[in-house]
This record gives structure tokens, sequence and C-alpha cells, in this order.
């Protein structure tokens, strides 16, 4: 028994993300994340509007589960399919890892469309992974991927460095699905 009875009073309960979401979303959530921490890179869900795609089309590079939990659903629900890292590091990983498949360069389909990349994340930051590969695509190490910066504060000075770095465009955090749709159409077209 709780030794303390004013948390099993649904009157005193904190409002933590579990209590203010119905359950569906929660279950939701919960699955998505549970995939995300395994290092699945197709987004499995029991939500019948998520649908599994086996070649992901676009990266969504965040260190939060929740911020990629939202996207992914946004961009699911709009038809892309999406893989996931949780720092720059990652992503080059993930994009190198593609980039030597045999069959990347015969099937664009295997390359992904577009980037969406935290600025701020620990071991390193999208601001260092986008001049990273940046600079492999201007090598023709890779072939050339849109990056959108996310972030929710890019003062004139981190504009700046976006542009500098190569950053196709930049979307302030929480991100809209309007806003999205509108980078998706410019960057990437139509859904698989």
């Amino acid at each position: 028994m709780n030794e303390n009875p004013m948390l099993d009073d649904p009157g005193h309960r904190l409002d933590t993300i579990s209590n203010l979401l119905p359950q569906k979303g929660i279950d939701s959530v919960m699955h998505i994340r549970k995939k995300l921490t395994t290092g699945t890179e197709t987004l499995i869900s029991s939500d019948p509007t998520l649908t599994t795609i086996k070649t992901p089309q676009i990266l969504v590079v965040d260190d939060d589960v929740f911020n990629i939990s939202a996207l992914t659903m946004v961009l699911h629900k709009l038809g892309y399919s999406c893989d996931t890292a949780f720092n720059g590091k990652q992503a080059i990983q993930k994009i190198m890892g593609r980039q030597l498949n045999d069959h990347s360069r015969s099937n664009p389909t295997k390359q992904y469309k577009l980037v969406f990349m935290d600025c701020n994340m620990p071991i390193m930051d999208g601001f260092e992974a986008t001049k990273i590969l940046k600079g492999k695509m201007r090598n023709g190490e890779i072939e050339g991927i849109p990056i959108v910066a996310c972030t929710a504060l890019l003062n004139e000075k981190e504009k700046q460095l976006a542009y500098e770095l190569g950053i196709d465009a930049y979307v302030l955090k929480p991100l809209e699905k309007d806003k999205i749709e509108v980078l998706l159409k410019k960057f990437v077209g139509s859904s698989v």
C-alpha cells in the first residue's frame, strides 16, 4: 500500500504527461519510444494511422524522444516514413551508412530526402553535424540532402551561422503541421 494517500487520490495527482494525454495517445507514444530506443530503423506502431515503410525517407534528429515522437507522428500521418537519430554523430553514421550501401546510388529511394536536425544536442550538436555533412556533400562523398534546422530559439548570430554552414531552412519549435507541410513540398515532394 502507498504510504502517501494523496498520491492515490486523482484530485491530487501531478499533471504529468501521462495524466494529460488520453490512454490511446500514451500507448502510441510509449510504443514509439520503445521502438526508437531499441534502435529499429522503421517506425512500427499499434496505431492504425501510422504505417510501416521499409525505406525511411526522412531522418529526424533530436535528443528528446517526445520531440521525435511528435514529429514522426505528423510525418507518418502525412504519408512520409522516418528514421531517427538522437545526436549529430548518429545522424552522420546513418547517412554515411546509407551511402555505403551498394544499392544506394542506383536506387535513390534508399537515400534520405530530408533531414530535420535539432540544433542543440549532446555528443554532437546539429551545427557541427551539418558542417560535416555539407562538407561531405561538397566533396562528393555523399549525395546532397536538404537539412532543416529545428530549434526552440534561434538568434541572429545562430541564423547567420546556420546559413554559412549550408542549412537549407530552419523552423522554430514547437513544429506546426502547416510549416512541416510547406517544407516537405519544397524539399521532398510527394510521399511514397
